[in-house]
């Protein structure tokens, strides 16, 4: 009994076999293995794999698994994305946002076809992820993920990097990746792709676009510009600050982070048109972007102001579409958030296996157990009253209810989702005073794998001691 409870009839129903229900791995027992581990892995993410896996006979198969050529990161990815395309297929506006990280790898001398990272010392992969929100913020999923290593003989040629093309500078990924997300998006969806000043790179402005996408990009360069009501050329920040501020000012949330605690922040907006002058040896295009600058004239004593330059391809006349671009902005740290789930809440970094192939199938995973935890936690935010089932099995509300609410789910009864959520996370040791404010990620991650634990532990009861028509924990039958 206990080896029927791993095929895919009883896995197809969980969280882990929908997310994967498009996966193609030319083999049945591969995508059942697949499914299996990932609702592993998201039951202990922060945990070796021997203590993910729970059984010598698991971790082995886990490590064929990721050992397989068979399996591509390319076909996990594309069976995620192909779930994100269903989520956000009622949509009419989505945000991408772009952003890259490292993985670290310097601590395992031992794994091989890792490449130097920013610090030419150490070792390990990159990862530039798209991560598709809702124009409210709502994680919907990845719509593309690059990971690749650096050649060791290319160290150096950073230097040289105004003399290179654009094709051979890796800052082609940022133009690559919104390429790739657009291949698999319907023309009629407007798209803001938002990214930090990493990505103002002229050749990302002068490429080629759908109609209806736009970028909304921090600007990093003083660059040479032509304003759209002067003949003569200055540069971008000189342009930007001739323009008269909008008379309303903006009220934004700051969320949280290296800067300090979260705070609101009180914002002066002024915007003009610009066109960007093409670098020596750049696209002859002359794209023209719209400028906003914000800043904060008036920030808490020891705190450093805001200050942002935003460069837009977005049309933005009035002072409610400057807000909205700010707004948008905002968002861009949710990528942030993502990486450093997939970092630190499933270390990806401590994981031990003996090559690059291998730890890019383990990233291909863990980039959705991490996707799962950052969409329930904001889900549950922005779509409180949505019906709990759009995240959770009924098997799950029903196990968090009685352990939380000691009573049991009945057959008819569908709580909201911030219930849900709120069940999980007192699980996690959430206490849900006023004062607390909504669950964050740490807290529902601690839920979620206690929620596991409970949720296998009725199973086993249940096959140990059968219920004989007695009621149920969903109710009477």
């Amino acid at each position: 009994m206990l080896r029927r409870m791993t095929t895919l009839d009883t896995l197809a129903p969980t969280w882990g076999g929908h997310e994967l229900r498009y996966a193609h791995f030319g083999d049945q027992r591969l995508r059942t293995r697949a499914i299996a581990l990932l609702l592993h892995l998201a039951a202990q993410p922060e945990g070796a794999l021997p203590a993910a896996l729970g059984n010598p006979h698991a971790l082995k198969a886990a490590y064929r698994f990721f050992a397989n050529a068979g399996v591509t990161p390319t076909a996990i990815r594309a069976a995620h994305r192909d779930r994100t395309l269903d989520r956000i297929r009622p949509l009419e506006r989505l945000l991408l946002v772009q952003d890259t990280t490292e993985l670290d790898y310097t601590a395992h001398p031992a794994t091989t076809g890792l490449g130097p990272l920013a610090c030419p010392t150490h070792q390990g992969l990159l990862v530039h992820t798209t991560l598709a929100l809702t124009a409210a913020g709502a994680p919907c999923g990845v719509l593309d993920q690059q990971v690749w290593t650096r050649d060791p003989a290319e160290h150096g040629k950073a230097a040289q990097r105004r003399q290179r093309p654009a094709e051979a500078k890796e800052s082609r990924r940022w133009g690559e990746a919104l390429h790739a997300s657009h291949q698999h998006l319907s023309p009629a969806l407007e798209t803001i792709t938002i990214a930090d000043r990493e990505a103002d790179i002229y050749a990302l402005f002068a490429a080629p676009r759908p109609p209806r996408a736009h970028l909304l990009i921090r600007g990093t360069h003083n660059r040479a510009v032509t304003a759209a009501d002067e003949a003569d050329a200055h540069y971008l920040w000189d342009a930007v600050r001739r323009a008269v501020p909008f008379p309303t000012p903006l009220v934004v949330a700051v969320p949280r982070g290296h800067a300090g605690e979260a705070r609101t922040a009180t914002l002066t907006v002024r915007g003009t048109t610009v066109a960007l002058h093409a670098p020596h040896g750049g696209p002859a295009r002359v794209p023209a972007v719209r400028l906003l600058l914000v800043e904060e004239e008036t920030p808490p004593p020891g705190v450093t102001p805001i200050c942002w330059l935003l460069l837009t391809t977005l049309p933005v006349t009035t002072f409610d579409e400057a807000a909205q671009c700010v707004r948008w902005y905002t968002l861009r740290w949710l990528i942030e958030r993502y990486h450093y789930v997939l970092k630190s809440g499933c270390t990806l970094e401590k994981l031990q296996l003996e090559a690059a192939g291998p730890l890019q199938r383990a990233v291909a995973l863990y980039s959705i157990v991490a996707w799962r935890l950052l969409h329930l936690t904001y889900l549950a935010r922005l779509a409180p009253a949505q019906p709990a089932t759009a995240c959770f099995t009924r098997e799950e509300l029903a196990v968090a209810c009685a352990a939380v609410e000691r009573r049991a789910l009945a057959l008819a009864e569908t709580p909201p989702l911030m219930v849900a959520t709120r069940w999980v996370a007192r699980l996690g040791g959430f206490q849900g005073r006023p004062s607390d404010g909504p669950p964050g990620p740490k807290t529902l991650w601690r839920g979620l794998r206690r929620l596991d634990a409970l949720v296998e532990g009725t199973r086993l009861a249940l096959l140990l001691y059968p219920p004989s028509g007695k009621p149920g924990l969903v109710g009477d039958a």
